[in-house]
C-alpha cells in the first residue's frame, strides 16, 4: 500500500488547490462587489465651474461620478453626509475602483482640492465603508465639485473688481 504523505506531489497538490480556490473567490467577490455600483457622468450647466449632486448610497451600492477635465485645472471635491461612514475616492484617467486611488477619503477626509496632472475622465466614488456596508445602511450625501482653469480663474478677477489690487506710490504727482 503506498503512503501519500510521503509522496512530496501529494503534498503540494493540496495547498494549490485551496490557493486556487482562493483566488476564484476573490475574484467572485470583487465582481459582485464591483458590479453594485452605478456610474453617471457630472454635468455642469454652460459656463458653470461647479456643479453639486445629491443623492443616497445603501448598502454596498455606491456610486461612481465621471468628469472630463485637462491637466493644470485647480479641482476642489467636498462631501457632506450625516451618515459618518460614508467617504469618496478619486481616480486618474484609466483608473476607477479596484486601482490605487489618487485620493482616498475615508483617510484624508471629506475635502480634495488639487491641481490635475493629466488630461482625461476622473472617477469620483462616493461609497460606503464595509462595516455600514454590511449592515445595509442608507446614507444621504451632497457631492459639491468646483473645478476651474487659470484662464477661468483670471476671467473671474478681472470681471470681479473688488479681486484688482492697486498700486500706490507716493512720489507720483497722479498724473
Amino acid at each position: 500500500m503506498q503512503n501519500y504523505s510521503d509522496d512530496p506531489n501529494r503534498q503540494h497538490a493540496i495547498p494549490r488547490l485551496q490557493i486556487a480556490a482562493l483566488v476564484c473567490l476573490l475574484v467572485a467577490s470583487w465582481l459582485s462587489l464591483a458590479g453594485e455600483s452605478r456610474t453617471e457622468p457630472l454635468q455642469f450647466a454652460k459656463g458653470a465651474t461647479s456643479a453639486s449632486v445629491s443623492g443616497k448610497i445603501q448598502g454596498y451600492h455606491g456610486v461612481n461620478y465621471t468628469l472630463a477635465a485637462k491637466a493644470g485645472q485647480q479641482i476642489s471635491i467636498t462631501l457632506t453626509s450625516p451618515h459618518t461612514a460614508t467617504y469618496f475616492n478619486v481616480y486618474g484617467p484609466g483608473t476607477g475602483p479596484g486601482d490605487a486611488a489618487i485620493y482616498v477619503g475615508s483617510i484624508k477626509g471629506e475635502r480634495f482640492s488639487e491641481k490635475l496632472p493629466s488630461s482625461g475622465t476622473y472617477t469620483i466614488q462616493v461609497y460606503m465603508m464595509r462595516s455600514a456596508a454590511r449592515r445595509n445602511e442608507t446614507a444621504p450625501f451632497t457631492l459639491q465639485v468646483e473645478i476651474d482653469s487659470k484662464r477661468s480663474s483670471r476671467s473671474r478677477k478681472e470681471k470681479n473688481p473688488s479681486r484688482l489690487a492697486a498700486s500706490f506710490d507716493p512720489e507720483s504727482d497722479g498724473s
